[in-house]
């Protein structure tokens, strides 16, 4: 039976193993990141992280790495061991080489949620006579892939909002003036967040504003799909995003009622539209188009993390959904000042103080001059 049972030492390496997984990240998707520690006679034996999707696990390179030292040692993972092959497996499963390397013990963060597998390993390393541990550091390795996971267990992205504001919550000047709030240091982290996600995606608003190419800078590996909410199609065909379509993927969700001429042109240049219902009876700048079709389309292409880098209009109907998982702030110490200066959340805005969405887990650090505060969205209504 599996045991829940842990020690100090447990987590010791557990955290090694998150550690090793975490040099993975913006590699693996849409593969979870995972790292893997061999213990020997309480010497760290083997170490390993899955690199990339496609290529050997973690445990196989912790495999290889302790060699002979593998027998009847104890392996840390921080995902349940995966143990099934066949139509679009890239790679052999862990838990066989687990057991012919004739390892004694296998600590695991946390079971895998994917019903391929969903305790599936346990058993087959439990059959083999091999003790199991599991939950050691759980929460921390549920955190380091969240999009793994929602995809899995809510059929839906992870969304993570991203604003860059002022001090007095400004995110532009009462003309509409924007570039740059923040500084350099913040505008690096943010494509390095693009290069960690699946999709970038923002409304026509922006577009229309900031004319921003939306991709990850230096490239890593291939750039995220870039996703546009464009109800009327409005987006110019001189824009940065169209002028690369070829070059970056590129999807644009328009409402049913969208120019048909426009559909044409942007399809012609390599962009693919996607027509979603719509919240409004006509056309107009105040239509919105239906999360749930959003976030299906999303899911559909496997876009577990989604960087939204929107305006107000988005990001207040996004919160208004309750759809957004995570927020990214960017706070310049600047004041713009000005009761027609725009703010990161539009619309009619809550009536009562106990229906404010609140930040959980918050983490606030420094990237130059700008404070940066990162915390996971609790709704007043939920659970």
């Amino acid at each position: 039976m599996i045991s829940t049972s842990t020690t100090l030492l447990d987590e010791h390496f557990m955290q090694i193993a998150l550690d090793e997984a975490i040099q993975a990240r913006g590699y693996t998707r849409p593969n979870p990141m995972v790292g893997c520690v061999i213990v020997k006679s309480g010497e760290i034996a083997g170490l390993g992280y899955h690199q990339r999707a496609g290529t050997a696990h973690a445990e196989v390179h912790a495999l290889e790495h302790a060699g002979e030292r593998a027998k009847g040692s104890t392996v840390f993972v921080t995902l349940e061991p995966c143990c099934h092959d066949g139509p679009g497996k890239r790679t052999p499963p862990c838990v066989p080489q687990l057991i012919n390397a004739g390892v004694a013990g296998v600590v695991i963060a946390m079971l895998d949620p994917n019903p391929q597998v969903a305790g599936k390993g346990v058993a087959q390393l439990e059959a083999a006579g091999i003790k199991v541990t599991s939950g050691v550091l759980e929460a921390q390795a549920r955190a380091m892939n969240p999009g793994y996971l929602s995809l899995i267990e809510r059929n839906r992205p992870w969304i993570t909002a991203k604003w860059a504001m002022t001090l007095d919550g400004k995110i532009a000047t009462r003309t509409g003036a924007s570039r740059w709030i923040s500084g350099e240091d913040s505008r690096v982290l943010v494509h390095a967040e693009r290069a960690c996600s699946a999709c970038v995606l923002t409304g026509i608003g922006t577009v229309l504003a900031d004319d921003p190419l939306l991709t990850a800078r230096p490239l890593r590996l291939a750039q995220p799909l870039r996703a546009v909410i464009d109800p009327n199609l409005d987006i110019p065909l001189e824009s940065q995003i169209v002028r690369t379509a070829r070059e970056v993927p590129t999807l644009i969700f328009c409402a049913p009622f969208a120019s048909a001429a426009a559909f044409t042109a942007l399809t012609e240049r390599g962009i693919e539209v996607l027509q979603i219902k719509s919240h409004s009876e006509g056309q107009g700048e105040r239509s919105h188009l239906a999360w749930d079709e959003i976030l299906a389309a999303l899911t559909k292409r496997k876009c577990g993390e989604v960087f939204l880098e929107a305006g107000g209009g988005v990001l207040a109907s996004a919160l208004a959904a309750k759809v957004i998982d995570e927020a990214m702030v960017f706070v310049a110490p600047k004041l713009f000042g000005g009761r027609d200066a725009i703010t990161p959340l539009e619309g009619e805005g809550i009536a009562r103080i106990e229906e404010a969405p609140t930040l959980t887990r918050l983490s606030i650090s420094q990237a130059g001059n700008d404070a940066v505060m990162r915390g996971l969205i609790r709704y007043p209504d939920a659970d």
